[in-house]
């Protein structure tokens, strides 16, 4: 059916009504056709919103790990630019160790000897990152009890496989405070960190590398 606004308004409950049997309302201001009142389409079933809020869920926990990932997103390598994309995807910030402030520092220091870097690159780049965290851009996971709760079964697990992965002690780390944040999923460049990630039970992002 076609109504003026005005009736629209005096006769709203009874428009939503006949929306909501399948009639489409169109309602026109001064004439012409402005806007239309629809049924909400039954096939929106309870199933699409488990499937929509378990995709949520996926997108929702993402953990930046150690050095490796890290120093993508801060010194321009090949495939920096997919790492950032991934983690501008994100709905929430990135988590990572307090020990990747350590690893980054060292990291930075090691690259500015190599490639010949301002040797002021290496604070510069911590400061920003520091920044990241001050401004909640990151977030960072402290190395408390809950963490070796964590790091401690996770060791054992890697540990006592029919062909043990050695497992590093900071990369134990990094896994054990993805744990402490219920991560889904772990953003890792490190070949032996995301055979232990994917064991765990971990998303590797990115897929491939």
């Amino acid at each position: 059916m076609v109504t003026t606004l005005r009736e629209a308004k005096a006769r709203f409950s009874e428009m939503v009504k006949r929306a909501s049997r399948g009639e489409e309302v169109v309602i026109t201001v001064h004439g012409k056709e402005t806007a239309k009142l629809v049924a909400v389409p039954k096939h929106a079933k309870k199933r699409d919103k488990e499937k929509w809020l378990a995709e949520l869920d996926e997108l929702r926990h993402k953990y930046s790990t150690g050095k490796v990932a890290l120093v993508k997103l801060y010194v321009d390598e090949p495939d920096s630019n997919q790492y950032r994309q991934i983690l501008r995807e994100s709905l929430e910030p990135p988590h990572t160790s307090v020990v990747s402030l350590a690893e980054l520092y060292r990291v930075f220091w090691s690259k500015a000897v190599s490639h010949g870097l301002s040797y002021d690159g290496p604070d510069a780049l911590v400061q920003t990152i520091s920044e990241a965290v001050e401004q909640g851009r990151m977030r960072l996971i402290n190395y408390d009890r809950q963490l070796l709760g964590h790091f401690r079964p996770l060791i054992a697990i890697c540990y006592s496989r029919p062909q043990p992965l050695r497992l590093r002690s900071a990369d134990g780390i990094h896994l054990a405070s993805a744990r402490c944040v219920a991560a889904a999923e772990v953003v890792c460049a490190d070949k032996r960190m995301r055979e232990a990630a994917e064991s765990l039970g971990f998303r590797l992002l990115p897929r491939r590398i």
